[in-house]
């Protein structure tokens, strides 16, 4: 029956508009951020580095979480709830059928990952070959999926209170996200991984050795954990069954 689920919220999400033209806005933005950062570098750096990467997934990042919660918010929807029969109809509470939307959401995000992960690593591998970029997608998760996680999790709490709050999150999201403030804190770090490098001796490349970031780390570390946090707690003020709030 879950899986059930999951199938009809995938389908639900593919089949509308909205995912699909924001999986389409989302490549055209890629591409504007890789004429922009993949081809030139940051930092100093080398074009296709990892400092390059992660600038470029950072600068992805808010499109992609604003697409999730624009999606998110549908779940609200007045329609959408009244269209609910086979989620509605299951054994599950409320808050487990919001685990199973999110595990929805996070499979179209790695979609639109994919996607933007390939935009970058094709011209990388007619260049320097596929050996090095196969290991890109770890330190691009690492440094996406805390947030997204995050931004899906508050989406979750404020959604239950007035639906329109979640377009909202995703606006402020959005114009915090183009904003690019230069600390490991930030939620998208683009400036942070383009300035950085300026702060480290140039190696015998010619350019700084990509290192990992503490605070970075730590940043992620408290995103997912929050995060997860929020969700536990959004699911225990759901335990009652879907079935009988249908009922009601």
């Amino acid at each position: 029956m879950l899986m059930k689920i999951l199938r009809y919220e995938l389908k639900r999400i593919r089949l509308g508009r909205l995912y699909p033209i924001m999986l389409l806005c989302n490549i055209v933005y890629a591409c504007i951020w890789m004429w922009q950062i993949g081809l030139s570098g940051v930092g100093g750096t080398a074009p296709f580095s990892k400092w390059t990467y992660l600038a470029y997934c950072g600068a992805m990042l808010p499109a992609a979480v604003l697409s999730l919660l624009l999606s998110q918010a549908n779940y609200y929807s007045e329609k959408q709830q009244k269209a609910d029969i086979l989620p509605l109809s299951s054994p599950y509470t409320a808050g487990e059928l919001m685990l199973i939307r999110i595990t929805a959401l996070l499979i179209c995000f790695l979609i639109i990952f994919l996607g933007e992960y390939l935009l970058f690593s094709i011209p990388f591998a007619l260049f320097f070959g596929t050996a090095e970029v196969l290991g890109y997608p770890l330190i691009g998760l690492i440094h996406m999926l805390p947030t997204v996680i995050l931004m899906l999790a508050l989406g979750c709490l404020i959604g239950k209170i007035r639906g329109w709050l979640v377009y909202v999150l995703a606006a402020v999201t959005f114009i915090t996200g183009l904003a690019q403030f230069s600390v490991p804190f930030d939620l998208f770090g683009n400036k942070f991984f383009s300035e950085y490098p300026l702060k480290l001796p140039t190696g015998s490349a010619g350019e700084p050795a990509f290192e990992i970031v503490p605070l970075w780390i730590c940043s992620r570390i408290v995103y997912f954990a929050v995060g997860v946090v929020i969700l536990l707690l959004s699911v225990r003020r759901n335990r009652k069954p879907t079935l009988d709030r249908a009922e009601n």
